[in-house]
């Protein structure tokens, strides 16, 4: 769930957009590389033609503004809320998705299919409400997370 930093539903929040405004401390945990998927030739062959995508909730994020400039007449098969539901439809052969490339490309049954770089990138940042960084604990779960991101930093960068 998407919990409110400033309402102090959450000490700690991880977003893929960079809040444009709140009274956050905010940290850059990552580049998040972005690629096509598909299963792996031969086992399912319609997939290749096809796409699976995120619902029109998500149409203003920047993976499916890339879609959309793709798809040119091309049929989308599924479209889900659900990043989870996107890795089972590809492994499944339903289609082709673009999908972050830290999951998808450990995901089993799952091929890259666009080449070696991603095709976009998105930034992951780090949100901590400026009274809950006091707390010893919570700057000790911030600086962790930052250092456990650093570590992967190639494989989030795909």
């Amino acid at each position: 769930d998407n919990l409110n930093v400033s309402r102090r539903e959450a000490d700690i929040a991880i977003r893929l957009a960079r809040p444009e405004s709140g009274d956050f401390l905010i940290r850059k945990l990552a580049d998040v590389g972005f690629a096509v998927y598909a299963a792996p030739p031969g086992h399912h062959p319609a997939q290749h033609d096809d796409w699976v995508t995120y619902d029109d909730e998500l149409a203003h994020t920047p993976e499916m503004r890339w879609l959309a400039a793709q798809l040119a007449g091309q049929r989308v098969r599924l479209r889900t809320n659900s990043l989870a539901g996107l890795l089972r439809a590809v492994a499944g052969g339903i289609g082709r998705a673009i999908l972050p490339c830290f999951l998808a490309d450990s995901a089993p049954g799952l091929i890259r299919m666009s080449g070696p770089q991603p095709v976009l990138s998105r930034d992951l940042w780090l949100l901590v409400h400026p009274d809950a960084r006091r707390q010893p604990r919570v700057a000790a779960v911030a600086d962790w997370l930052g250092e456990c991101f650093a570590t992967d930093a190639l494989a989030f960068r795909g």
